[in-house]
């Protein structure tokens, strides 16, 4: 008798440290792979070579895998900037354009603005100068408004989808490019330009395994641990 209820605390505990292994599993799978993107700027200006960042931060991310697309040639991505302006330091008072490029040409296809920090916002398959949006491409899509439309001093974001010729994405080590143009309530630009490289990353997306994915391994738990205490049971 004394065996065998050493055995089953042995089998008892052998289920217990599996339980624990697989939970833990399941709570790494469903956090792993989130890759947060690396901000530039801030109040020390980190990572802005060209040193326009003017003390604003300044991050570029993508949702991790390509939005429904008809087209098996391309892939459309949505791609977020976020622009934290309020430690910027450049003296405007408004923002009143912005750029993305996230591919080399001639790989751009077509890009829609999603959403922005406000109305009014119309998007140009232009790159963006000290005048606003105009010139060529270059592989940006600049997004501007016809009066000074957000003030600085808050988060602001512009969503954009972007489609791609397959496979051309700018996903680190190589990186992508922002600009971003301050202005006054005139709509004159003040301070700089901004026009920097960045990494554009995931943050979440696909990445993070499917709720279905984390269930079937929960049940899966649940269903060894049941197990393992019938087997018990049974030797009793």
């Amino acid at each position: 008798m004394e065996e065998e209820m050493k055995a089953r605390q042995v089998t008892t505990a052998s289920i217990a440290k599996l339980s624990a292994v697989l939970l833990l599993t399941v709570l790494l799978s469903a956090s792993a792979g989130v890759v947060h993107a690396t901000p530039i700027g801030g109040p020390n200006n980190v990572g802005c070579a060209n040193n326009t960042c003017q003390g604003a931060t300044y991050t570029l991310t993508y949702s991790g895998s390509p939005l429904p697309d008809n087209d098996p040639n391309t892939e459309t991505f949505r791609v977020t900037l976020d622009v934290d302006t309020s430690t910027y330091t450049g003296g405007g008072g408004f923002i009143d354009a912005v750029a993305v490029k996230v591919s080399a040409p001639p790989h751009l296809v077509s890009a829609s603005l999603f959403s922005a920090p406000s109305s009014g916002w119309v998007l140009h398959s232009t790159t963006l100068n000290n005048g606003g949006c105009g010139g060529g491409s270059a592989g940006f899509v600049c997004a501007d408004h016809a009066d000074p439309a957000v003030a600085v001093g808050g988060t602001l974001d512009w969503v954009f989808d972007i489609t791609l010729d397959n496979g051309f994405l700018f996903v680190p080590p190589t990186q992508a490019s922002i600009k971003v143009r301050y202005a006054n309530s005139d709509g004159r630009k003040v301070g700089a330009l901004v026009s920097e490289e960045i990494d554009l990353q995931t943050h979440g997306g696909s990445q993070v395994p499917e709720p279905s994915s984390v269930i079937l391994l929960g049940s899966g738990l649940v269903g060894l641990v049941l197990w393992g205490r019938k087997k018990i049971q049974t030797r009793n």
